[in-house]
């Protein structure tokens, strides 16, 4: 096998999580280069991609924590939102179309 490494490299300094400038940036990238397949290292990316998809994901609230975790907080509407926030995460990262660990 043949791989060839790119020379140019972007840093991205907002996370796609919360720029959606960072989200169109990455697409853009994806869009130039034509890839077979895109992995993104700690899921969920927040990025539909046009190609195949390998997500990794180390966030422990979306792969092992389970009720208990997200309520152990006494603020009531904080441990709710961090709730609703895990379930969201969970949304996005079943987007990709493989999951590697």
């Amino acid at each position: 096998m043949n791989i060839k490494l790119c020379e140019n490299y972007s840093v991205i300094e907002l996370p796609p999580s919360k720029s959606l400038n960072s989200r169109n940036l990455i697409l853009e990238i994806t869009a130039n280069l034509q890839p077979d397949a895109v992995h993104t290292m700690a899921g969920p990316s927040y990025i539909s991609f046009p190609v195949f998809h390998i997500q990794g994901i180390s966030n422990a609230y979306i792969t092992h924590a389970g009720i208990k975790n997200y309520f152990n907080n006494k603020n009531i509407l904080l441990n709710f939102l961090h709730f609703l926030k895990a379930i969201y995460q969970i949304y996005k990262s079943r987007e990709a179309d493989f999951f590697s660990d």
